[in-house]
């Protein structure tokens, strides 16, 4: 670091008694600490008060007299008060300490208008073994004005329920006016006067939540406003947290909840937080051998994953495995269905936090209608592509998709109006609707009516029908770069909704930008990562990268260096079109995780909800080779296969196949997923895709689910390679955020690049081309405050947090918080981008103010605050919301399972998955129940069988994945045969047993 100008080499802080600092007030007192590091000399600092009569001075000239100064007790200080230079202070030493020494001023008699004081310090100061020479530094002290003055803040209780409310109070001016600001630009009501005090009442508390009271006044004909806060704590809040660690128990099974098995038709049901879905059907029905059953997982309002089962009459023997057990994201739609549906079965839901399946209702008074008159749309849409290419020969050709999906059973709809833009501009996406294919799925009819399409579902209730997959096939795009709109509008009677936007970007046919990547993708705190992509030089064409904080051109390369990475950010590489006022023509981003958690909890107990599940990734490999990968992030992988045949899909088959069916017998292909831990063992579940002759049995699928830590390599592996085709579904369901990374030079089989899911925004006619803010947003403004959050949201006692943010450029701030003395510290960190705060003692609030003055003073215009807590190493929420990574998925536990003696694991520490295999090669084979009991609540559970399969040509293995919950017992019992269902002919029957099986608790590991 050089040391050649004359900027201080000191740090200042100051503070105020009384606090606020009014003006006017006798006894006051100011003190001033500074620090000295280790690197550098100081033997002189000279303090200059400000003696006046204007709003600039901190005391008159005839309080003067009166001031007293006290050294501090430490670095054999000297501290003197010069007598023929008022408000002047000389503090000297023979020494060359270092550290922080306190400087205090006592008995000030503060000048009596609102106004900020500057304390000027000359530091005499130099690096060690250096010439000292003379510095200058500065403390602001605010001065606020009798006219806003307000004392006795509270808060009652300062520690509230979950949900409950918050009463704030004070004694101030009855000449002020008092705003009462908390969270993102929220206010409580307006502050009624009663008994002396000022009172307001916020009606719910979710979170720790910080309220800041203004009071508004006039002195001397200038308007002054003073700025207090008080800091409310919540018992189980809702918390939404960036990277979180867990090391000792987890606790996010809620309640498992049993549904009937009465269905018809179809079971559809909504998860309001993520959960597990455990269904194993059964199938008596007279005169029919099988039952297909496929259970759906629709996210984005587009298939997420699935699994199917082929269910073998109870007459029949051996039984194929049957169990399914899938994970379900927050707000996905559930569909099981079936081919002969099976006449019993049992269906469970084990929800994270404590929510149960839920089926969303609508409210007709409040659905909301625009300024014209004129229903918001109600469905969730997504569509594909997003992104297409013009050309300047034959036209390009695109084929896009839409998903409109229905979130209430009683939602109506009497059509769809699809719109595509006509002409030659670049708003516009096509010159002729002739030649475009429109196709359906579920639906009654997609047409076209003169110069639109519609979609009839056929029926007014659409929940059932939903989500409907819409075609619009060969539209051939026209030659203009730029973006056009497609408009939906729901139709309801005769009326029609506002539009829904399905925004498409044409590029030149040029273009191309793909695998953005960082290298590392998790970076240590402070640390940097290389990130590269692959992009078309073009001389009309700029890419620049962004991140929190940076910005650079990277038109001239293919890979740039982000440093100094303090939290988990996105990476955004974009291409500007500079022949056409620098339009953008496409963009990706990357998010580079940093490796200190948010949240390091020791247990974790969620309550009522919790979203972890984060953004899938969806692959369709065929596995001719090996598929390996890594994660990023933990998470559950989830696959389905099967042997490809006509009118037979993972999903959903064609009725009355099997009566039409010819086809000849295909070999058994076994898929092995097998994961490996940083520093644990690996395991394996292993599932068989088989599709023999018809007189042998119907189609058995793959269904696999597997949790995969952060770190952890997957391979995937195909036994026998053979060279026809199965089809496949391989999902990866984050916790958090983070890719399952795929190796680069694997085979891409079948899917080289997926098009990404676009959602789509709803616009009313006034706003023109800009979307209708989210929710929470401020109304579209670009905040002056970003990114503040510290380094650790839990800190072990007395230890550091360094606070970091972005802010608008010239934006003046203000950070306001309790120390370790619990004295308010108001600093000035105008121009900065973090601040380290030492030795917390106690759960901290820290608010940053935006405003037009200097230390809060004038306009308020925005506010952020963030809570630290120490040493608190148990976290109970309501609610969690998980963003970043985790780091909760423990390494695997060999289970000691026998076929003849089972296994008992009681009173699990944590929650946990039991996962695995198990596999009979005996024509009989194997039966084994697997059964939970949560303390104090129902049991529920699994049975897997395993035999060899009804030809004799291979042998089938049935995979477990199954939830339990903390505090549960786990029982896998001694297994029975199929064929008789009792153990006394068991060993002369079976031929070799194998069971692969693994505990996997949800707890962090040690990195």
């Amino acid at each position: 670091m050089s040391h050649d100008t004359d900027q201080p080499l000191l740090s200042y802080a100051h503070a105020l008694s009384p606090t606020p600092f009014y003006a006017g007030s006798p006894l006051a007192e100011v003190e001033i600490t500074a620090t000295i590091p280790t690197d550098i000399d100081c033997t002189k600092l000279v303090f200059q008060l400000p003696v006046g009569t204007g709003k600039e001075a901190l005391l008159a000239p005839d309080a003067w007299k009166a001031v007293q100064g006290i050294k501090p007790s430490e670095g054999d200080w000297t501290l003197d008060k010069e007598p023929n230079v008022q408000g002047r202070f000389t503090a000297t030493t023979p020494s060359k300490p270092k550290g922080t020494f306190a400087f205090r001023f006592k008995q000030i008699t503060v000048q009596g208008h609102h106004g900020t004081a500057k304390v000027a310090v000359t530091e005499t100061s130099a690096p060690a073994g250096q010439t000292p020479r003379d510095r200058p530094a500065s403390v602001l002290v605010q001065k606020v004005s009798p006219a806003v003055r307000f004392s006795d803040l509270r808060a009652t209780p300062p520690d509230v329920e979950c949900g409950k409310p918050v009463t704030l109070s004070w004694k101030g001016s009855g000449t002020a006016e008092y705003t009462v600001y908390y969270g993102l630009g929220q206010t409580a009501p307006k502050p009624q006067l009663k008994d002396d005090r000022w009172t307001t009442t916020v009606p719910s508390m979710t979170s720790a939540t910080t309220f800041v009271v203004k009071a508004e006044g006039t002195d001397d004909n200038e308007t002054v406003r003073n700025y207090q806060s008080v800091h409310v704590t919540v018992r189980k809040p809702v918390v939404s947290v960036g990277d979180l660690s867990v090391r000792t128990s987890t606790q996010l099974f809620g309640t498992p909840v049993k549904h009937p098995h009465a269905w018809k038709g179809a079971f559809i049901a909504l998860a309001k937080t993520d959960g597990l879905l455990l269904y194993q059907p059964t199938h008596s029905i007279a005169g029919q051998r099988t039952s297909r059953v496929f259970a759906n997982v629709f996210t984005d309002a587009q298939l997420s994953h699935t699994q199917r089962r082929t269910v073998r009459h109870s007459a029949e023997k051996p039984k194929t495995p049957s169990a399914i057990c899938l994970p379900v994201p927050a707000g996905s739609k559930i569909e099981i269905h079936a081919l002969i549906k099976p006449d019993s079965g049992t269906m469970w839901w084990i929800p994270f936090g404590g929510e149960g399946l839920t089926l969303a209702k609508t409210d007709e008074a409040e659905r909301t209608t625009a300024a014209g008159g004129a229903p918001a749309p109600r469905l969730n849409y997504a569509y594909k592509p997003h992104d297409t290419n013009v050309s300047t020969s034959a036209p390009n050709k695109v084929t896009f998709v839409l998903y409109a999906d229905a979130a209430s059973p009683e939602e109506k709809l009497s059509k769809l109006t699809v719109t595509l833009p006509v002409g030659e501009s670049p708003q516009h996406l096509t010159e002729s609707l002739s030649g475009i294919n429109s196709q359906y799925t579920r639906w009654n009819s997609f047409t076209k009516v003169d110069d639109h399409y519609e979609a009839d579902p056929g029926q007014d209730e659409i929940f059932r029908i939903t989500p409907e997959t819409l075609t619009l096939a060969d539209v051939a795009i026209n030659k203009a770069t730029g973006v056009a709109d497609i408009e939906i509008r729901e139709v309801r009677g005769d009326t029609p909704s506002l539009p829904v936007k399905l925004r498409v970007r044409k590029g030149a046919p040029e273009l191309k930008m793909q695998d953005l990547r960082a290298d590392p993708p998790t970076v240590r705190r402070g640390g940097q990562a290389r990130i590269t992509w692959r992009a078309t030089a073009l001389a009309h064409v700029k890419y620049e990268l962004v991140w929190e904080g940076g910005r650079h051109d990277v038109s001239s390369v293919n890979d740039h260096t982000v440093k100094g990475l303090r939290r988990t950010t996105p990476v955004t590489l974009t291409a500007y079109d500079t022949r056409q006022n620098n339009k953008v023509l496409h963009s990706l981003t990357i998010v580079v995780s940093v490796s200190e958690p948010d949240l390091a909890a020791n247990t974790l107990k969620v309550a009522r909800k919790c979203t972890v599940l984060g953004r899938r990734q969806s692959w369709e490999p065929a596995f001719t080779s090996a598929w390996e990968a890594r994660a990023d992030t933990d998470g559950l992988l989830v696959l389905s296969a099967i042997n490809k045949r006509p009118d037979v899909s993972l999903s959903s088959d064609i009725a009355g196949t099997d009566a039409q069916d010819t086809r000849g017998k295909k070999e058994p292909v076994t898929l092995d997923v097998t994961v490996t831990a940083p520093g644990g063992n690996p395991y394996s579940v292993r599932s068989l895709a088989y599709d023999p002759d018809e007189n042998h049995g119907d189609l058995l699928p793959v269904g696999i689910v597997a949790p995969v830590p952060r770190g952890a390599s997957v391979r995937i592996a195909r036994d026998p390679v053979n060279s026809y085709e199965i089809e496949s579904l391989l999902t990866w369901l984050p916790f958090g955020a983070g890719e399952l990374r795929v190796h680069r030079n694997q085979e891409r089989q079948k899917n080289p690049e997926q098009e990404e899911i676009t959602h789509a925004t709803v616009v009313s006619p006034e706003t023109g081309d800009t979307a209708t803010a989210p929710q929470g947003a401020d109304g579209g403004r670009a905040r002056l405050i970003s990114g503040f959050r510290p380094d650790g949201l839990h800190i072990p006692h007395a230890k550091n947090v360094i606070l970091s943010w972005t802010a608008a450029p010239s934006t003046t701030l203000t950070l306001v918080y309790r120390d370790a003395k619990a004295e308010t510290r108001t600093e000035d960190v105008t121009g900065k981008a973090e601040m380290t705060v030492r030795g917390l003692t106690q759960d901290t609030a820290f608010t940053l103010i935006a405003s037009e003055g200097r230390y809060g003073t004038g306009k308020l215009l925005e506010v952020a605050t963030v809570v630290v807590t120490v040493t608190h190493p148990d976290a109970d929420f309501t609610d969690l919301h998980v963003s970043g990574r985790t780091n909760i998925i423990g390494l695997p536990e060999a289970v000691p399972y026998t076929f003849t003696s089972g296994y008992t694991k009681t009173n699990v520490p944590t929650d946990g998955f039991l996962v695995g295999y198990i596999s009979d090669t005996s024509a009989s084979g194997s039966k084994v129940p697997v059964t939970v009991t949560p303390a104090g609540g129902t049991p529920y559970g699994m049975t897997l069988y395993s035999a060899r399969s009804a030809d004799g040509a291979t042998t089938v293995p049935d995979v477990v994945f199954l939830p339990v919950p903390k505090g549960a017992t786990l029982t896998i019992n001694a297994s029975t045969v199929h064929s008789t269902g009792g153990a006394a002919d068991q060993e002369e029957s079976r031929g070799g047993p194998t069971a692969s099986l693994f505990w996997i608790p949800l707890c962090g590991r040690t990195r």
